[in-house]
């Protein structure tokens, strides 16, 4: 994790001097309504499940190859606990769990292509936050867990405005998400 840190702070000391023109990502607003899977989060569940979730995330461009953002999320998983007495006999519950985390996107075809506005972006995506899960009947706080990731992105925006992205990758919790994507 600490050597992702330090291949983005390198790239964006030298990014000034690698671009003589602006960037058609820096000071953009992109936005991405997504959605993934996370998995079944009950303790020892033979089956390996997930569970829909839907997220928003907001990203600026703070350089020409950087974008910081934000996302946001939410989710109704199921816990699924074994009875100790009889692990043959398991019983689930649905709970409400939201989501929430930073990241960092670095672009990469500004390194190659320099145009004012471009209709693809490929990018590497680092994330890092934390779910709650809540419980449903008092909706007190239950449990905090620590999720991050690292993702390869791509996404083509056919029309001026908005269009499509999936990334894949590496994550504790989460291998892929997809949806739709919005330039400002």
């Amino acid at each position: 994790m600490r050597f992702l840190f330090l291949i983005v702070l390198v790239l964006s000391l030298f990014s000034k001097s690698l671009v003589a023109q602006e960037s058609y990502i820096k000071e953009r607003f992109n936005t991405k309504i997504g959605f993934c899977k996370y998995p079944v989060l009950g303790q020892g569940f033979p089956l390996k499940k997930y569970t829909p979730c839907f997220e928003i995330e907001t990203n600026y461009g703070i350089s020409e190859f950087l974008e910081f953002g934000a996302y946001l999320g939410y989710s109704q998983y199921k816990e699924i606990d074994i009875v100790i007495d009889n692990p043959n006999h398991f019983f689930s519950d649905s709970r409400p769990l939201t989501f929430y985390g930073l990241n960092l996107n670095v672009q990469l075809l500004p390194i190659f292509i320099k145009k004012d506005s471009f209709w693809l972006d490929l990018y590497l995506s680092s994330k890092v936050g934390g779910f709650y899960y809540w419980n449903a009947s008092t909706f007190t706080q239950k449990k905090k867990r620590f999720d991050y990731g690292i993702y390869g992105g791509l996404a083509v925006h056919p029309f001026k405005h908005w269009g499509g992205f999936v990334e894949y990758g590496y994550g504790n919790y989460v291998q892929w998400r997809s949806g739709l994507s919005f330039n400002f």
